[in-house]
């Protein structure tokens, strides 16, 4: 019974399996192994190289760009500083083209003014020469007229020396201006100092006096008197009511 139970054991089919398989010699397995390493590092040197050749060029690449940009940045700045100094420049032409233009204008205005005076004196000469004039000081003209601020006046006075071979008059010239304020009359006297240069009269044969006189604005004007003054003399030589426009 023992020895048939052995046997179904080893062969029956409780028996245990049995897997056949092919001796392969110690050898043969470190070949296998070391071709497989051996493949395993030439395919990671391989693969490293190539990685690194594709960063190369990307990096070069990019440096090349950079290199580029700065170029490209440099030659902006250039000529965002061309432009500014062009600006720059333009600006001061206009600024002095405007001098030049302000300046003309003056000047023109100037001259137009001096004009107007030259052709008053002269027909203010060539009315004196149509009429006698007695010898001595006199006035020939004069007017007052009110200037652009309240309270000033603007006047303009012609003297006139007549007579054979006359000498330089000396003097001053004093403007009475005949005023109303808060209902009472009073005369106002310029200038307040006699020595004021606007006022100084020295005159061979025609001189013209003028200037701006300021008053109250809230006084009214009605009346001026020009009093013609010789030097060392108390009275005045002349006096004539003057014009208001």
């Amino acid at each position: 019974m023992k020895i048939g139970r052995r046997i179904r054991r080893k062969f029956g089919i409780s028996a245990p399996r049995v897997a056949v398989r092919t001796h392969i010699a110690w050898y043969w397995r470190w070949l296998f192994v070391s071709i497989v390493v051996a493949f395993g590092i030439l395919f990671a040197s391989w693969l490293f190289d190539k990685l690194g050749a594709i960063a190369g060029w990307q990096r070069a690449g990019t440096l090349t760009r950079l290199v580029q940009l700065e170029k490209e940045s440099l030659d902006l700045r250039s000529e965002n500083r061309g432009l500014k100094e062009s600006l720059a420049l333009s600006r001061r032409e206009g600024q002095i083209a405007a001098a030049a233009q302000a300046g003309l204008t003056q000047s023109v205005k100037a001259l137009q003014a001096e004009n107007a005076k030259l052709k008053e004196d002269l027909a203010f000469l060539q009315s004196l020469s149509s009429g006698g004039k007695p010898a001595g000081i006199s006035v020939g003209k004069a007017y007052v007229s009110a200037d652009l601020l309240p309270g000033e006046y603007r006047f303009q006075v012609w003297l006139v020396q007549s007579g054979a071979r006359a000498d330089y008059f000396k003097g001053h010239m004093q403007l009475v201006a005949n005023i109303v304020q808060n209902g009472r009359r009073s005369d106002v006297i310029f200038p307040a100092n006699v020595a004021d240069e606007a006022y100084k009269v020295n005159v061979r044969i025609y001189q013209r006096l003028e200037g701006v006189f300021k008053l109250d604005p809230a006084a009214k004007v009605e009346a001026v008197q020009v009093r013609i003054f010789q030097d060392g003399v108390a009275q005045p030589r002349v006096v004539q009511g003057v014009k208001i426009s």
